[in-house]
């Protein structure tokens, strides 16, 4: 990200979550928070946020793949995360969400106008016996309620969805 810092994730430290580094002088890096409250945290994708939720416009906001986030309503644990990382001392979840087949939420990436992120589970292809997919997640006007919006499903193959990377109008994923 711009502003900075970076996130440590998947790691030892933290729980396996997120562990917030300040960058500012990268001569003297330091531990500038933990949020350890969702668990093993496999990755992150963290913008200053300029969507359409006005709430979070310019908040720092994390966009992660969970395995530990539990939901209303109870259910197995894990999904789409979002964060608001702006307090490193006290990051929010703003929301955890299920999605079918979860298996192991991974790694995606935010459309430039940040409506729209898209999302991989590095394991649904094994374990449910689907195709090569991507999820589409709307972010729309609620950080705290996106909802998915498309499944995309690769008619030719069953290959692990891997790195995900959005440029210039097209998402490009290593299989």
């Amino acid at each position: 990200c711009d502003s900075g810092w970076a996130w440590k994730v998947g790691s030892n430290t933290c729980k396996g979550g997120l562990h917030i580094i300040d960058f500012i002088d990268p001569k003297r890096p330091k531990t500038a928070g933990c949020y350890e409250d969702d668990g093993y945290i496999h990755d992150c994708q963290c913008e200053i946020y300029h969507g359409q939720d006005a709430r979070y416009f310019g908040h720092e906001i994390c966009f992660c793949g969970c395995l530990g986030c539990s939901f209303p309503g109870g259910g197995s644990p894990g999904g789409f995360a979002i964060l608001d990382v702006s307090d490193k001392k006290s990051v929010r979840r703003l929301s955890c969400t299920s999605y079918p087949h979860k298996f192991y939420p991974h790694q995606g990436w935010l459309s430039y106008d940040h409506a729209y992120f898209f999302f991989g589970d590095e394991t649904d292809e094994e374990n449910a016996g689907v195709r090569t997919r991507t999820l589409v997640w709307e972010l729309g006007e609620n950080l705290e309620a996106p909802s998915l919006a498309a499944k995309w499903a690769n008619p030719l193959t069953t290959a692990v969805d891997h790195n995900m990377f959005y440029y210039r109008g097209a998402l490009f994923q290593s299989n």
